[in-house]
């Protein structure tokens, strides 16, 4: 949504023209950005910590500036005391290994009374502790949030629309947030990830340096990366077609839960999430978390994480039956079969720990380090993608990170 349209929302919201003549108008601008390298001991395949990008370290690359690095800005007008609109563009790698320019928010949002906000346009739903700051490196310890954990999620922005209600009781500060309406993001090789009718409730409650918050989302999951597979399997007949209604993530309920604590007192932080998603689908059922914790010496913070996730659901599948088929149909089906169980076996199941640290060395500019020696569990091939001959899934690797953050 553009500040045009904005400004024309805030022509039908204005409630007289003596309270418009008490405002003015104000425009900020703000921007954030990473300049990451990261190096992969594992040479045999990439590390890539979101599965919509094709690209990081490893084969191909050893040392890849595509991993962390990106380039953000936001506009933000206050058109009237309760009326304000938010543009933000992002520069990061795509699906496509490009670094093409996209919209990450872009909404306009109404103060209905002092406690009710609505918004409407390109959002983020608030289903984790650094939802609103995840891509700003710098508001973060990390120079990434735990990709065990911040992987269950395939889409992030949201087109549609949002309400937040905020209360005292006692000390605390407590906030409802519920967000409606569809997402799309494109996925490598042209294939699209699409979510319908998403709905996605937080609360949150804040006393001091601690901050809680749970959170429910549910959307109508529909990934094209494996339609022609699912039309090869449905072409077996009855027992295709049953198959396929089982598996094929098409139209399907995502469901994900998380729970998350932050404590910051100042001198030190601890933070941890827990998160379980239910694709209903080939993709299985997952269960994720981590914990932080790190301790701040004058501009230095040092830290240390810990994040897993895993499969609760089945890595292998009967599959086609291959009994009374004909020898090419059935070496079809077994292919199919194969394809289907590599499938499931990819799912992430990882584990890590990270130390690492960050020296602000002058206001808005850090330079951050990062050590994540990863485990892959139970034969997973965890976040690393495009293997080639001699991967080891279920094996282990270190990633090291270093990355020059900013804000304005």
């Amino acid at each position: 949504m553009s500040l045009f349209l904005c400004a024309a929302a805030a022509a039908v919201a204005v409630p007289s023209a003596r309270a418009q003549e008490r405002h003015t108008p104000s425009l900020r601008f703000n921007a954030f950005g990473t300049l990451g390298a990261a190096y992969s001991t594992d040479g045999r395949a990439n590390y890539v910590w979101n599965p919509l990008r094709p690209e990081g370290p490893g084969f191909g690359e050893r040392v890849s500036l595509d991993l962390d690095t990106n380039l953000g800005g936001q506009l933000t007008a206050t058109l009237l005391p309760r009326l304000t609109a938010v543009l933000q563009v992002v520069a990061d790698q795509n699906a496509e290994d490009h670094y093409t320019p996209h919209v990450e928010w872009a909404n306009v949002e109404y103060g209905l009374t002092p406690n009710l906000s609505v918004r409407v346009g390109r959002t983020v739903p608030d289903v984790f502790l650094v939802s609103d700051y995840r891509k700003v490196s710098y508001a973060n310890p990390w120079i990434r949030p735990p990709v065990e954990f911040y992987d269950l999620v395939p889409l992030f922005s949201v087109d549609g629309a949002d309400a937040a209600y905020r209360w005292r009781a006692g000390d605390w500060t407590t906030r409802v947030h519920a967000t409606f309406g569809r997402a799309t993001a494109d996925a490598p090789g042209g294939a699209k990830v699409r979510g319908e009718n998403g709905l996605a409730v937080s609360f949150t409650a804040e006393r001091g340096g601690l901050t809680a918050r749970a959170a429910l989302e549910r959307v109508d999951l529909t990934i094209t990366s494996f339609e022609s597979l699912f039309s090869a399997v449905r072409s077996f007949g009855a027992q295709g077609a049953a198959l396929a209604a089982r598996l094929e993530p098409r139209d399907r309920h995502f469901e994900f839960a998380t729970v998350g604590v932050r404590y910051d007192p100042g001198r030190w932080f601890a933070m941890g999430e827990l998160g379980w998603t239910n694709s209903h689908s080939i993709l299985g059922e997952s269960a994720a978390g981590y914990v932080t914790a790190g301790v701040r010496l004058g501009p230095f913070a040092p830290y240390a994480t810990y994040s897993r996730s895993q499969l609760l659901s089945n890595t292998s599948t009967a599959g086609l039956s291959l009994a009374g088929l004909p020898p090419e149909r059935a070496a079809a089906a077994a292919g199919l079969n194969a394809a289907l169980n590599a499938i499931l076996q990819s799912m992430v199941q990882q584990q890590s720990v990270s130390l690492g640290g960050r020296w602000d060395f002058r206001t808005g500019m850090a330079l951050k380090g990062q050590v994540d020696f990863i485990d892959r569990l139970d034969h997973s091939p965890g976040t690393y993608a495009n293997p080639q001959p001699g991967f080891k899934p279920g094996g282990t690797a270190a990633l090291v990170s270093l990355a020059a953050v900013f804000v304005l």
